[in-house]
């Protein structure tokens, strides 16, 4: 289990899981232009009006796709979506929920959400995840972050979705030279 943990940290630190003090996610700040953030981040897989993505991002093990959304322009949203093969669900959700709390803090809101009555399937949460009758959710919250963590299964292969919202009143682009 140490090890594990201390692999998944240095997965998600790589991933941008980890806020800087220059930056809200990964390697940009809140309000920053489209090209502001494909020069932070590098050629994207695909651009739209609103979004850019990066898809098939080799961190770790782990294939990743992460997804910047603007609204006039400005970055509003950052999507991570991370698979996760293994049969431990749980156990992945708690261990990345560790290195959130380390970041963020610890979750203002936790929920489960049930898609099922099935007893059988109740008593064992790994089983329920993958099997998509269980969705595990938690949000917390620092100065300028909301991060949202689920985990949900999706034809028997489990899903960590992590979203990146401004608090409400971050809007501006901060020069990323300044520390605060």
């Amino acid at each position: 289990m140490k090890y594990l943990f201390t692999l998944m940290f240095l997965v998600l630190s790589s991933l941008g899981f980890t806020q800087s003090e220059n930056y809200d996610v990964r390697s940009v700040r809140w309000g920053m232009t489209k090209e502001d953030v494909i020069k932070a981040e590098g050629t994207p897989t695909e651009t739209a009006t609103n979004l850019v993505r990066y898809t098939d991002v080799e961190m770790g093990k782990f294939s990743v796709a992460v997804t910047y959304s603007f609204i006039n322009n400005q970055l509003n949203k950052v999507d991570i979506v991370v698979p996760n093969k293994s049969q431990s669900s749980s156990k992945s959700f708690n261990v990345l929920e560790a290195i959130l709390k380390q970041q963020y803090g610890n979750p203002t809101e936790v929920t489960n959400i049930w898609a099922t009555t099935n007893q059988k399937l109740r008593s064992d949460s790994s089983a329920a995840i993958i099997a998509g009758a269980l969705a595990r959710n938690s949000t917390r919250t620092n100065i300028r972050t909301t991060v949202y963590h689920t985990i949900y299964g999706v034809n028997g292969n489990t899903i960590h979705q992590l979203i990146y919202k401004p608090r409400v009143g971050i809007k501006a682009k901060l020069d990323n030279s300044s520390k605060r």
